[in-house]
């Protein structure tokens, strides 16, 4: 079952867990790409699509990794539709909702190749997706 929102401290404690698990996520998928590679891939270039019902609000977090070792997280408001353009070798993304209603869809391009999607319709529902 899903945790739901009902009031703005009910929200802000979506945000701070979205944020956990944006981090949980980020050192999940850090150590996974570890655990994979004994050195980091070459860069590769990422697109990232979010759409769905016009103008939604929504948070975009992502960690990127760096052929060199290097990695950069950041968290990014936005409204839909945006497209989103990176350069690493390893992409891990979340975008959550702010709001109740509405739908977000997120589709991952690397090197110009379809790699994945993920929708949600859920109150301030989010997808996660890493390549």
């Amino acid at each position: 079952m899903f945790y739901q929102a009902k009031t703005e401290s009910d929200f802000k404690m979506k945000k701070i867990l979205s944020i956990l698990f944006l981090s949980i996520f980020i050192l999940f998928s850090s150590i996974k790409i570890a655990s994979a590679f004994l050195g980091f891939p070459e860069n590769k270039e990422y697109v990232v699509v979010v759409t769905g019902t016009s103008g939604l609000p929504f948070t975009f977090g992502y960690s990127l990794s760096q052929a060199n070792g290097g990695s950069k997280a950041e968290n990014i408001n936005g409204k839909v539709p945006s497209t989103f353009k990176f350069k690493g070798s390893i992409l891990s993304i979340m975008v959550n909702k702010d709001t109740e209603r509405g739908k977000i869809n997120v589709k991952m391009y690397k090197d110009k190749k379809f790699m994945d999607s993920a929708t949600t319709v859920n109150p301030y529902g989010s997808v996660q997706l890493c390549y």
